[in-house]
């Protein structure tokens, strides 16, 4: 565990110092041309220098988000599980039972997923950049496990099952082994699932959220929900009023059908309603007149 926890720590200082590099040769950049250098002349001494390296800055900005897919399988997926199972649980009124280790495998996926996902739209937010690039090194270590797997329970007499090896690594063990008892589960099975598996789900969630922040995903849904139906416009034929006027003028009303008016069900109905005052002073000043199609009176 010390070990895993040691490359985590690494990965998460390599990522950060390339990013604290991407960010800071900008700067320089910067104030060089501020002092009356030329934009040509300040890459040139900073290449000279050897302050610009070509192609730092996408790989910066490629390992902090891989390292942040990776940092949520390895730390953050785990611990959404565990809350969930310690906290929410319980105040939903469900007893949990077993570990929150044993949870946390059984909701593998929707635990790496979940978290990925936030975690790559508030980064994506500050560097959208090779976002959605993070499900590449995951991919690819997957791939050469899979390519590169042999079933340790075939047999040398049979012929070995092809998708043996998909089953292997994405049928996630139900029961985490502890030092005194396995519980059923293979020990190296589960650490590959947890080393491999996971980071994989959480690169394509990490890629699917940056996708999402680019294309301002959550914001569109918010938009569309806090979005007002407008009322829904009748023509006078449809509505069953007819609308007489001078030559002159132009009709002038917009009449909708109440759908709870008993007069509905009656052909020819009309909702018998007048805009606003200013539609009144049109009416008696084009001499307009109503005439109702069917129906017993006019209720103005």
């Amino acid at each position: 565990m010390c070990v895993r926890r040691g490359r985590t720590v690494c990965e998460v200082e390599d990522a950060m110092g390339w990013q604290c590099y991407s960010a800071a040769l900008p700067r320089w950049t910067e104030s060089l041309i501020k002092k009356g250098f030329q934009e040509g002349q300040a890459e040139n001494i900073a290449r000279r220098i050897g302050r610009a390296w070509p192609g730092a800055s996408a790989i910066g900005l490629f390992a902090l988000h891989t390292t942040a897919a990776k940092i949520c399988a390895g730390q953050l997926g785990p611990w959404l599980a565990g809350r969930w199972f310690r906290w929410i649980l319980p105040l939903a009124g469900a007893s949990p039972q077993g570990f929150a280790t044993d949870y946390y495998l059984q909701h593998l996926e929707l635990a790496n997923i979940i978290a990925a996902l936030v975690v790559a739209y508030v980064i994506c937010r500050k560097f959208q950049r090779l976002g959605a690039w993070a499900w590449v090194l995951p991919t690819v270590i997957i791939s050469c496990k899979l390519f590169t797997f042999t079933d340790p329970h075939a047999s040398l007499l049979a012929a070995a099952n092809p998708w043996s090896r998909f089953s292997y690594y994405f049928v996630i063990e139900r029961f985490m082994p502890t030092l005194y008892d396995l519980r059923g589960s293979d020990p190296a099975r589960v650490v590959e699932q947890i080393t491999i598996v996971a980071p994989f789900y959480s690169g394509i969630a990490y890629s699917m959220g940056a996708l999402a922040q680019k294309h301002e995903g959550v914001e569109r849904i918010i938009r569309s929900l806090r979005r007002q139906r407008e009322p829904e416009l009748f023509p006078p034929d449809e509505a069953g009023v007819e609308v007489i006027v001078d030559a002159d003028e132009q009709p002038i009303f917009n009449d909708r059908c109440r759908k709870c008016d008993p007069w509905r069900h009656s052909r020819g109905a009309h909702d018998r309603t007048v805009e606003s005052p200013q539609t009144w002073k049109k009416v008696l000043s084009g001499h307009a007149k109503l005439i109702e199609v069917s129906g017993s009176r006019l209720d103005i």
